[in-house]
């Protein structure tokens, strides 16, 4: 996303509900996260007890998998939080 179509989401923000508009989006983005990120985090964390050459056992890489997603759910819910503070600025 180019900083220009950021700066029009913002000044559209601006004069709507920003809590609400906030949630929606941080909803949709944990949404998109957990639904694609789950095949993917498991590969990850396979990939890297390959490379140590430790074998982690079912409960060990679920939770790793998890902890992976919730990780990625936590930067973008931050990354939103610091594009559209919660104070409405007039």
């Amino acid at each position: 996303m180019t900083a220009h179509v950021l700066q029009k989401e913002y000044a559209l923000a601006k004069y709507t509900d920003l809590p609400l508009l906030m949630r929606w989006t941080e909803g949709l983005v944990v949404t998109l996260i957990v639904m694609i990120g789950w095949l993917p985090a498991i590969w990850f964390v396979t990939f890297v007890s390959r490379i140590v050459g430790v074998d982690l056992g079912v409960g060990l890489h679920a939770l790793l998998t998890v902890l992976l997603l919730a990780g990625a759910v936590y930067g973008s819910s931050r990354a939103i939080h610091r594009l559209w503070p919660h104070e409405k600025q007039d």
